[in-house]
């Protein structure tokens, strides 16, 4: 059984609701008042981006044209030099010539000085005075773009943690709104894992109706979530479904360990018209290979067998030969029948279960209409070695077909629904090994007929629906340890003066469940603690009930042995309630 226990959360009701919705419209409303600044500080945090970037832009063009000018400098500084060596050198040839007379020196001078070398010469110097005011000029713009770069620098910096700052909030109250939408809306809190197994349970559904598209696809479209979790289950996506055209015996079993080699240890499905069903030594090859055997009958389509896969098993075989030298391990694994029948349905006992292979060890039946209830011992005849057995919506008119069933000496654990009928002689199927009794009925007038008073030793858990005709009075359990309860559906439950104790020996339960049970206008389930006898300890369960949490507060506190509280699914019980009940029995556990 699949149990999820998640704590401390309580499931809200009443007053506790309205407050989570409050905190959380003021959660939604914080969360945008912090995203507007957020936003707001990305935005300067792009300004100053723009800034930087138009900044650097700026030094590298001053930087180019700084270069630039200074190779023009140097350029005029060479200028100047040539000119001055050039007129070095006419002096020095004036002055190693001084037998020149005056006049012959001052017509060298007066050439000299009206040649083009003066007036370059002065040109180069005014160049050069030039530049070097514009280079101190750019100098000096570098200077303050850097600066600039600096400050903006400075800023992106403050605005960046300014952001980290609103950011912290942002992701608090995120947690704090997926927390109360997990409060108000219980599935989300559901782990991937459960969600996981609940997927694979719905592929392998019996009457999963097909339709366009396959189950992972469906479930892949719901949600992000649920995509990502299917695409996690690669056993989802790799079912195989095989069509059997040519139905000769030889032919099918060849095609069989075909496709089984073919997909090797991945999961397959073989499909089989009753009417063709094939013969006994390819039957017991595919329940070498297959895992369980699933029988049903749609009035519009051919009755099939289903054989879902074992990935455990593998063996490949294709004549009496080879299974004579199977062991018998291998050929005898334990495997589940379950079927399905209607109105139309045409059972002999015969097939399919005449099988050469080993019984299964869990059985179901489900809808078996009175003139299919003949031949039930037929049916059951092949399998008194059953463990588990479930008896779903059956209609017996016929008492010898149910008294004539032989005993199921090895069953541990027994299931009856009774929905249609008004009584059921259980019997033959009550064995002393039994350790598990489930009986669950639609109305008041159906109940579970017992000729005779019935021990049994074994049995631990008791499960049923608490009308007046119960099945305390002609059963006895001294070993029983948990009881089950299921709240009565169309008519009033009994009112209880003592314990119902299977016998004269008392109940020590250890565990009492009440299911969909309404406390507060039907306190039964209360009056029967306050009279029922328990062990040391008892762990109460409420399962999908509306809790009276004045009259359970009193009664914990009047019953130390009260140790564990359970609550599942519960309405009517606040946070502030669970917090004293808590206190009082010590272990409180509470899952939606």
């Amino acid at each position: 059984m699949l149990s999820i226990t998640l704590k401390p959360l309580t499931p809200p009701g009443g007053m506790g609701r309205m407050r989570l919705l409050k905190i959380q419209a003021a959660q939604v409303l914080y969360l945008k008042i912090i995203n507007e600044r957020v936003a707001s500080d990305k935005a300067d945090i792009a300004t100053s981006e723009a800034a930087i970037t138009n900044i650097e832009q700026g030094i590298e063009q001053a930087q180019a044209a700084l270069s630039t000018y200074k190779a023009n400098l140097e350029a005029v500084q060479n200028g100047i030099k040539r000119v001055s060596e050039l007129v070095e050198t006419k002096e020095i040839e004036e002055e190693a010539a001084p037998e020149l007379g005056y006049r012959n020196l001052l017509r060298r001078l007066n050439t000299l000085s009206s040649s083009g070398s003066s007036r370059e010469l002065q040109l180069l110097i005014n160049q050069k005075e030039d530049l070097e005011a514009l280079i101190l000029k750019i100098g000096s713009t570098v200077t303050s773009l850097k600066q600039d770069l600096h400050d903006w620098q400075i800023g992106l910096a403050l605005s960046q943690r300014l952001l980290e700052t609103h950011l912290a909030p942002v992701l608090g109250t995120q947690e704090t709104l997926k927390s109360i939408n997990d409060i108000l809306s219980p599935i989300r809190r559901i782990p991937a894992e459960i969600w996981g197994h609940i997927f694979q349970l719905a592929s392998d559904a019996s009457r999963l109706a097909s339709g366009k598209s396959s189950l992972p696809m469906v479930v892949s479209q719901v949600c992000s979530r649920w995509r990502a979790i299917a695409l996690d289950l690669p056993r989802l996506w790799s079912r195989i479904e095989i069509p059997l055209v040519d139905w000769w015996p030889c032919h099918l079993k060849c095609h069989m360990d075909a496709q089984a080699k073919r997909v090797f240890r991945g999961p397959i499905e073989f499909i089989i018209p009753l009417q063709r069903i094939p013969d006994w030594e390819t039957q017991a090859i595919a329940s070498s290979k297959m895992g369980g055997l699933y029988i049903h009958e749609d009035p519009f389509l051919y009755a099939s067998a289903r054989y879902k896969p074992k990935l455990q098993q593998e063996y490949v075989g294709s004549s009496r030969r080879d299974l004579k030298n199977i062991s018998s391990t291998s050929l005898c694994q334990p495997f589940s029948i379950h079927v399905y029948v209607t109105s139309d349905t045409r059972l002999d006992g015969t097939r399919p279960f005449s099988t050469p292979f080993r019984e299964p060890q869990a059985f179901t039946v489900e809808g078996l209409t009175p003139h299919l209830c003949k031949n039930l011992k037929a049916i059951f005849r092949p399998f008194t070695s059953l463990r588990r057995l479930t008896l779903i919506d059956i209609w017996p008119e016929y008492p010898e077909s149910i008294t004539s069933i032989n005993s199921f000496t090895k069953l541990t654990h027994l299931k009856i629904e009774i929905k249609e009928l008004k009584s059921l002689d259980a019997t033959p199927f009550l064995s002393s090994s039994l350790e598990e009794l489930d009986i669950q009925y639609s109305h008041a007038e159906a109940f579970l007929e017992l000729p005779r008073e019935i021990s049994l030793p074994r049995l631990h858990t008791l499960c049923t629906t608490l009308y007046e005709k119960s099945p305390f009075s002609k059963l006895r359990y001294p070993a029983l340890k948990v009881l089950k309860l299921y709240a009565p559906m169309l008519a009033p439950s009994p009112r209880f003066s003592s314990s119902p104790s299977g016998g004269t020996t008392p109940l020590l339960l250890e565990q009492i469940s009440f299911v969909n049970w309404n406390v507060a206008s039907n306190p039964a389930p209360l009056k029967l603690l306050e009279v029922m006898s328990f062990g040391p300890t008892l762990e109460l369960v409420f399962s999908r009930c509306f809790i009276d949490a004045t009259s359970l507060l009193s009664l914990v506190k009047t019953n130390p042995k009260f140790t564990k509280v359970t609550l599942g699914q519960c309405t009517g019980i606040i946070q502030s309630e669970c917090e004293v009940l808590k206190g009082i029995v010590g272990s409180l556990n509470v899952y939606a």
